[in-house]
């Protein structure tokens, strides 16, 4: 096998596992566009999805981070005036 096979190889090795989530995960067993565009447009839009769930959960982790950095002093600004 060439430098250039085995390079390929290794690539396909770890792109293979996301297209299998990406088929199980965002309908893609069956295309209901027809022809070879409509593989594309049914390609690309799994694409999309996963990329936009994972945009979704990097927004939920830094409004968690956010939250946990002003809650402290909210707590603390409702115990001054309460007391």
């Amino acid at each position: 096998m060439t430098p250039a096979i085995k390079r390929e190889m290794r690539r396909r090795s770890a792109v293979e596992p996301l297209i299998g989530h990406i088929k199980n995960g965002h309908r893609m067993d069956r295309n209901y566009l027809a022809g070879p565009q409509g593989d594309a447009i049914n390609a690309v839009l799994a694409a999309v999805g996963y990329n936009f769930r994972l945009l979704l959960n990097w927004l939920r982790l830094f409004l968690c981070l956010i939250v946990s950095a002003i809650l402290p002093r909210l707590q603390a600004a409702v115990r001054l005036q309460t007391a």
